[in-house]
């Protein structure tokens, strides 16, 4: 600045220095005059007015940069950074950072979202286990109805034979005449199967399921094996009975007027025959079964015990727990008509009509769990607590009657012992 002000001095020196004292020219003629007379001031006006101009721009204008950057009148252009701006270094810095940060989350994410893939993978393929199992088993259980549904269209072709026809009309003819099927076994009718029969008291003959097996005789008042058939029914449904009375396999409740007049028959034993799902089976049979009549809630009474899958029916099996697991004396309730000891519904919460106290040590019209072992707010499966408890719903369960007094020939005696004849 101070180098402008001596160069402007010097000009203005040389333009009042007369060339010539005849005239008096002006300002801008003496310049022009003195530049003629002195060519070499030209570089020097140039400089004088172009210095300002330079300097003016240097400092009002941002896109461009002169001098030092620790200078007062330091300016850069804001998208234009610079290798030695430090602003631009902390920036630089600062997005080299923050690059960092996000690809370090993004690897993160990548491996979470590879985890949680992992895991739902894993998931997945444990769900696909259990469904295989599942299906294997109902495979198994659809083939063994099969062979069962087959040996009993054999036995029903039997009958169309040449030589059994008369016989076969004279057991239907002869059917009402029995009150049981031990009767009709005693009156030669040992093939398993459905019959009529004429119980006392009931206003009309009952359609029934006669078990033969096991010494032979059994009338069927309940059969679960595949879970066809839903249990959690009302009282009138459970009075009536309901199920498949066709199918030689069918799922079934007999009624409870029907078991009223039944029992009220004579002294029946009632034999229970359980399964589960690894094929073991167990059986408990009780003297003197009685179910009183709808007047008295169908109440239950039972003798003694015996067996192998233990007496749940009398919660014996453990001092101080008969007062509420004993089903002895206890009324029969169903969803819509509770007759238990407990403060709540126990045929409600465990989905099946029964002789409930508070609540259970037996019930085996539960829901019908296919794997047997279960997960629920009550133990509401098919239960017998004495041998597989109350988390464990079994595969099978028929219960089945029989005159205490039946007498069985030594050649149906399952439990007989076989002697050869003496040669």
């Amino acid at each position: 600045m101070e180098i402008s002000c001596v160069l402007l001095g010097v000009m203005l020196v040389a333009s009042v220095t007369p060339v010539s004292a005849a005239a008096q020219p002006g300002f801008i003629e003496t310049l022009l005059l003195a530049t003629h007379q002195r060519p070499w001031l030209w570089s020097v006006y140039v400089f004088t007015v172009g210095l300002p101009i330079i300097l003016f721009i240097s400092f009002m204008w941002p896109d461009k940069r002169f001098g030092p950057p620790d200078q007062q009148y330091y300016y850069k252009k804001s998208d234009d950074a610079q290798p030695d701006d430090p602003e631009s270094s902390q920036q630089t810095e600062s997005m080299d950072i923050k690059g960092k940060a996000d690809r370090a989350v993004s690897r993160r994410r990548e491996a979470h979202g590879n985890q949680r893939k992992s895991d739902l993978d894993l998931k997945a393929s444990n769900s696909c286990q259990e469904e295989v199992a599942r299906l294997q088993e109902r495979e198994k259980l659809l083939k063994s109805q099969l062979q069962k549904q087959e040996l009993l269209l054999h036995r029903l072709q039997l009958p169309n034979k040449p030589g059994n026809k008369d016989q076969t009309r004279a057991d239907q003819s002869q059917d009402t005449q029995y009150t049981d099927c031990s009767q009709l076994f005693s009156s030669g009718s040992k093939s398993s199967g459905f019959y009529s029969i004429k119980l006392h008291g009931s206003p009309a003959p009952v359609r029934v399921y006669c078990d033969m097996s096991e010494g032979g005789g059994w009338t069927v008042i309940q059969r679960r094996i595949s879970g066809t058939e839903r249990f959690n029914r009302s009282w009138a449904e459970y009075k009536d009975g309901f199920g498949d009375m066709d199918a030689e396999l069918g799922e079934f409740w007999l009624g409870n007027d029907n078991l009223y007049y039944i029992t009220a028959q004579g002294n029946y034993s009632l034999r229970i025959n359980l399964e589960d799902f690894d094929g073991n089976q167990r059986y408990a049979e009780y003297k003197n079964f009685k179910v009183a009549d709808e007047k008295d809630h169908y109440q239950l009474t039972f003798g003694d015990y015996v067996g192998t899958a233990g007496d749940a029916l009398s919660g014996s099996y453990q001092v101080g727990v008969s007062t509420w697991a004993s089903h002895q004396g206890i009324k029969f309730s169903t969803y819509d008509q509770d007759n238990d000891n407990y403060r709540g519904n126990c045929a409600q919460e465990d989905k099946g009509g029964w002789w409930f106290n508070k609540c259970h040590a037996a019930h085996l019209n539960g829901l019908y769990y296919p794997n047997g072992h279960y997960n629920g707010l009550t133990d509401d499966g098919i239960v017998w607590y004495t041998w597989r408890g109350w988390w464990y719903s079994l595969k099978t369960s028929i219960m089945k009657l029989r005159p205490i007094n039946f007498k069985i020939d030594a050649i149906d005696d399952p439990n007989a012992v076989r002697r050869s004849p003496p040669s």
